[in-house]
């Protein structure tokens, strides 16, 4: 689905507006509205397709937004469709210990062959002697996958520590000029909340900035 403006609810996390919505409402039987949010997205993308496995819905929304908002839900209430059940990732198993720390750190399995929907939506599949699931030249490219809601679990906490961090931080540094406006004088006051307090916000994330980021771990 794709990524669209941003808007805060008073519980802090962002609400979604789909950039098509009221555009394609005379062609809501079309078969491809999916493939034309993606390209809204990503104009210059050739139209990379999302790893599916057999157990996955389809269509389905892996909207991090939508499912932050409707965790005990099963049926996304923005779009209609059931969220995915698994958050696919490939990882670059060339990388020292990268495979080590997906899977015993981060939670991930490894995705096996008889688990994808459909073996010809990866064009560079590689042969393997395990039968997990790998890409590119020698496969390195291992494929993996956790619950997509404890991704989304996951990364709405992270969420909240990192805002809850940034507010601290400029909490304290904000009574830091209040101080020292006090005792200094107003003028020495304003230069270091501008100084300090303007660093903070310029250097804060936005909700936008959250969401259209490519996904890590």
């Amino acid at each position: 689905m794709p990524k669209a403006k941003v808007r805060l609810e008073k519980d802090g996390l962002p609400k979604y507006v789909n950039p098509m919505s009221g555009v394609l409402d005379d062609f809501a039987d079309f078969p491809n509205v999916a493939v034309l949010e993606r390209r809204l997205e990503h104009p210059d993308d050739p139209g990379s397709q999302p790893i599916y496995l057999k157990d996955d819905p389809r269509p389905a929304c892996d909207e991090l937004a939508h499912a932050w908002r409707a965790m005990s839900k099963t049926l996304c209430p923005v779009c209609k469709v059931p969220f995915r059940k698994w958050k696919i990732r490939t990882i670059n198993a060339g990388m020292p210990n990268r495979l080590h720390s997906i899977t015993h750190h981060k939670g991930y399995v490894k995705v096996m062959l008889d688990e994808l929907a459909d073996r010809e939506q990866l064009a560079d599949l590689a042969s393997t002697t395990d039968q997990t699931v790998r890409r590119g030249e020698n496969g390195k490219l291992v494929v993996v996958k956790m619950p997509f809601k404890a991704y989304a679990l996951i990364k709405r906490k992270e969420y909240e520590q990192r805002k809850s961090r940034e507010q601290s931080a400029s909490a304290i540094k904000s009574d830091l000029a209040d101080q020292a406006g006090q005792s200094l004088g107003d003028e020495a006051g304003e230069t270091i909340h501008r100084k300090f307090v303007g660093t903070v916000e310029s250097s804060r994330s936005t909700i936008q900035d959250e969401m259209t980021r490519p996904m890590d771990d």
